[in-house]
């Protein structure tokens, strides 16, 4: 029996700044690491899906949660380069997922959810 790699349980992660998830998501590639989606993975945390897709699950309740980002200088949010880091978010989604935050409208301010059928029909289920 080959030993599966360790996996990062994801069950609720609200996301954050956008820098700090793409150095976590080539941190677990580098490590080899799988992400198990078993709940919300909002925000910034999406970009995680775009690991090889042998390393990425999710389960029954997971949820992906997509939106344009905001910057934050002192505490205040503000649009300024949202558009910018919007697309490199997207250059690190697979073309499905892609696809569908484009026939969703896109990424606004406003929170867009894939999850259900759906999400389970792009990535394989966690066992």
């Amino acid at each position: 029996m080959i030993d599966s790699p360790p996996a990062i349980i994801i069950e609720h992660d609200p996301g954050g700044q956008l820098g700090e998830y793409i150095e976590r998501r080539g941190r677990y590639e580098r490590g080899g690491l799988r992400v198990e989606i078993r709940g919300e993975c909002l925000s910034s945390c999406t970009v995680l899906v775009s690991l090889p897709p042998e390393r990425v699950c999710v389960g029954p309740h997971a949820v992906l949660g997509f939106h344009l980002p905001v910057q934050t200088y002192a505490g205040v949010q503000t649009a300024s380069g949202s558009s910018y880091f919007g697309s490199v978010m997207m250059e690190y989604y697979p073309e499905r997922v892609k696809q569908w935050v484009v026939t969703h409208g896109g990424l606004t301010h406003e929170m867009i959810y894939l999850r259900g059928d759906e999400l389970r029909g792009m990535f394989r289920s966690c066992q």
